[in-house]
């Protein structure tokens, strides 16, 4: 039902055989008047008891956040040096054992060393490769088979300490 200025009626308190008072509705149900006073909000005191004890809880919480968030930038880094470290073992055995073996007569030691500082896919990582030649003697025969010991290394520095990330790989000839 719309009320309007005109028939809107305003009722006084009414008392019952009980002796509670009740209040007369626009639909014409009576109400009880207590039960009127009650519905009150919150007092400023709960209002501001409640905000207290969620900012506690936030605290704790964006803290949670904060070293997960940090966790997953270590542990981008951990898996982009990881990723750099394949990344230069593919190219060596793409290269193939004949190519480095060729051209490791003029190095001395037989030692092929790489270093890229800083890495072109990744400027704050410095990449170190170390191709060296290793003879690997087959239990029970007499023949060498030629070997190439691939060693990649990549560093970093995070929170002020240096990490790294170090793979080996062994390359025969085809």
């Amino acid at each position: 039902m719309y009320l309007s200025p005109n028939n809107f009626k305003p009722t006084l308190p009414e008392m019952t055989n009980t002796g509670s008072l009740f209040i007369k509705g626009h639909s014409g149900d009576s109400i009880p008047l207590s039960a009127r006073l009650e519905e009150r909000g919150f007092t400023f005191v709960e209002v501001l008891v409640a905000i207290v004890v969620l900012a506690l809880l936030f605290i704790p919480i964006s803290m949670i956040f904060t070293s997960s968030l940090a966790g997953m930038a270590r542990a981008c880094r951990r898996t982009a040096a990881s990723n750099l470290c394949r990344d230069k073992m593919e190219r060596v055995k793409a290269c193939g054992c004949s190519f480095y073996l060729e051209n490791m007569g003029d190095r001395p030691g037989g030692i092929y060393l790489e270093i890229e500082d800083p890495v072109i896919d990744n400027p704050c990582f410095l990449r170190r490769t170390v191709i060296r030649s290793s003879d690997m003697q087959i239990e029970g025969e007499e023949l060498e088979l030629p070997l190439l010991k691939i060693s990649v290394l990549v560093k970093w520095t995070e929170a002020g300490a240096e990490r790294t990330v170090e793979m080996e790989s062994l390359l025969a000839k085809r």
